[in-house]
């Protein structure tokens, strides 16, 4: 809902569910620089991050456990009258009656019943709640940590209930952020690339729009689709049960990626045809029937959008090598070769000018006006200058309110136990970046870090008869890896944490692939496992 720099200019931050120093470290900078002018900062993290050396308040909640903490936050506002009514009042379907309602949802969260679920002192949880609400504005930095569970969307929806009680959104320098995971994955949303939307995130079940877009690629309104898709996960369950003979792979790289990778590679086998499009062979690929070489980031002419919703101009900076195409020039061949025309396009402005038409709310961005600086969408005609905050007047809704949804927190399906006795969480360093496709082939980077390990409290190491810098097999229901141990006061008693960029010590061998039945994302940041030394 809001612009980067606001980091800089907001009165708090409540960091959640996102190692932001680290993962997204240039946005990280406007933080610090709020800081330095008396910005307050409130983590919440399992495990320690650098954002701790910043932070006025650490949460560090028991994995699995963050809708409890945030209910018990929400309900010390109930309770000390620290909401905003008159945001509440004019902003929130169903106004204090959904409030109260939320309050009696929250009433059993006590700070001591949920000290004990999550092991956040009540002291610290309390002072975390008042200092949020009573800040003048307060901005939210989250992330996969949240969601990346299979309670994701319930502890988003807690999240998001805290938010509007103390009316921290639709005023500038206040609202929620959830930096995007890579480049450019908020521009491929924008123009479609979803099995829940069409280009700029208009309902499939929408039909005046889809007769629009069906006239716009010149198509019968009955060629488009009103039924939703698979998500990633979703595809390779397919796929394993052979329900997906073909699969066109673009710029992703799944053996490392996805969860259960066991599942996956046995899904892959099951397909009859695979195509992978990258810039770098990568485990996928050598799973392949074909490869597309295609242009990698600094090769391309066109736009990005970045976690802010502006849209940026980007020219190549070097020359492709060898037989590396642009992306959509491949796809427009492909389409050529299968015998259907998917039109002819001059320039990747040409192309840029189809999403405006398609999408309303990049309606009046065209190349000329980024020429030299980004515009923020929604931005609707040529004369709009782009939108910094959104929600001012009214959110996307029907009647424009805001909608409340308690939620209970309950535990997680798997739990440690005597045979899998940790809890691992995984997550991104510094120095490499998802599937390492890229940074490992970079020397800078790799001289810093380019092996993988895996964590672990010094109680638990000599609880475990281990020593650091021993190797180990960490072991889960689905699959095993080795690693390097390295014991650490970073995280809890109990927990674990891995990078999982180091193929050779796939984290995801490791992960579930069962689903949040709402926003159908895996479980990377919780699976139960042992660690035996080798």
């Amino acid at each position: 809902s809001n612009s980067i720099e606001d980091f800089a200019r907001t009165d708090c931050v409540f960091v959640t569910g996102n190692n932001i120093v680290e993962t997204h470290p240039v946005t990280a900078t406007y933080l610090k620089q709020g800081r330095a002018n008396g910005t307050r900062i409130i983590l919440c993290d399992p495990k320690w991050t650098p954002l701790v050396d910043y932070a006025d308040l650490w949460l560090q909640p028991r994995l699995g456990t963050d809708v409890a903490l945030l209910n018990g936050m929400v309900r010390v506002i109930l309770e000390e009258g620290l909401i905003d009514r008159p945001f509440i009042d004019a902003r929130i379907d169903g106004g204090m009656d959904a409030v109260d309602s939320l309050a009696r949802q929250v009433e059993p969260y006590t700070p001591e019943r949920v000290a004990v679920i999550t092991g956040v002192p009540e002291s610290t949880m309390t002072a975390a709640a008042r200092l949020y609400a009573v800040s003048k504005t307060a901005m939210i930095a989250t992330g996969m940590g949240l969601s990346q569970q299979v309670t994701g969307t319930h502890n988003v929806f807690a999240l998001i209930n805290m938010m509007l009680i103390a009316g921290q959104i639709g005023k500038p320098h206040a609202g929620i952020y959830p930096p995007r995971g890579q480049n450019n994955v908020q521009g491929a949303t924008d123009v479609g690339c979803s099995p829940l939307f069409y280009p700029g995130y208009i309902p499939l079940a929408d039909d005046d729009n889809r007769r629009r877009i069906a006239r716009l690629w010149g198509l019968e309104p009955e060629a488009l689709s009103a039924a939703p898709g698979l998500t990633t996960v979703e595809i390779m369950h397919a796929a394993h049960a052979g329900e997906i003979k073909g699969l066109y792979i673009m710029g992703e790289n799944p053996m490392v990626t996805d969860p259960d990778l066991n599942h996956t590679r046995e899904a892959i086998g099951n397909l009859a045809f695979l195509v992978v499009q990258d810039i770098f062979p990568t485990e996928t690929t050598a799973l392949a029937d074909v490869v597309l070489p295609a242009f990698a980031f600094a090769e391309k002419d066109g736009t990005f959008v970045n976690s802010d919703r502006r849209v940026l101009r980007v020219r190549p900076a070097v020359a492709s090598p060898g037989d590396a195409r642009d992306d959509s020039a491949i796809l427009i061949d492909l389409a050529r070769r299968m015998g259907r025309s998917i039109g002819t396009y001059a320039s990747a402005a040409a192309v840029f000018e189809e999403i405006a038409r398609a999408a309303p709310m990049l309606g009046g961005v065209n190349y000329k006006r980024i020429e030299h600086q980004g515009l923020q969408w929604p931005c609707p005609s040529e004369d709009h200058p782009g939108t910094r905050t959104l929600f001012l007047e009214r959110f996307n809704t029907p009647n424009g309110k805001a909608r409340l949804n308690p939620v209970e927190h309950v535990d997680q399906e798997e739990q440690a136990s005597a045979a899998f006795p940790f809890i691992l969480n995984s997550g991104r360093i510094l120095y490499q970046y998802h599937s390492a496709t890229m940074s490992r082939r970079n020397q800078a980077l790799t001289r810093f870090a380019d092996a993988a390990y895996v964590l672990m409290h010094p109680a638990d190491v000599e609880r475990e008869g281990l020593t650091d810098g021993c190797r180990v097999r960490v072991v889960s229901a689905r699959g095993a890896l080795e690693t390097t141990l390295q014991t650490s006061t970073e995280v809890a008693a109990g927990e674990l944490f891995m990078p999982w960029h180091y193929s050779e010590s796939p984290v995801n061998n490791l992960t579930a692939s069962r689903l949040d039945p709402h926003s159908k994302i895996a479980p990377f940041k919780y699976t139960a496992c042992r660690v035996e030394k080798i």
